[in-house]
């Protein structure tokens, strides 16, 4: 389970555009969890963003994805 620590952790590892992302989809998994009662969605999000962290605190991980990623794009296997 992620504590103040653990998000501020993740908080600090991040870019301000991926801050906001963050926040945006925090905030959409707080109002789905006030719906349906269950706070499993808001857990995902903090999960997924915590290995989103990790793997920018990776020394060059985060370009090497992205390169990989623009590949696959100009191939055409992936439609972003």
């Amino acid at each position: 389970m992620l504590n103040k620590r653990k998000i501020n952790q993740v908080l600090t590892s991040l870019s301000s555009e991926d801050k906001e992302a963050f926040l945006r989809e925090l905030i959409d998994a707080v109002l789905i969890s006030r719906k349906t009662g269950d706070l499993e969605q808001i857990l995902e999000c903090l999960h997924g963003w915590e290995a989103t962290a990790e793997l920018n605190a990776m020394p060059g991980v985060k370009s090497k994805v992205w390169e990989r990623f623009q590949k696959l794009r100009k191939s055409g296997a992936i439609h972003a």
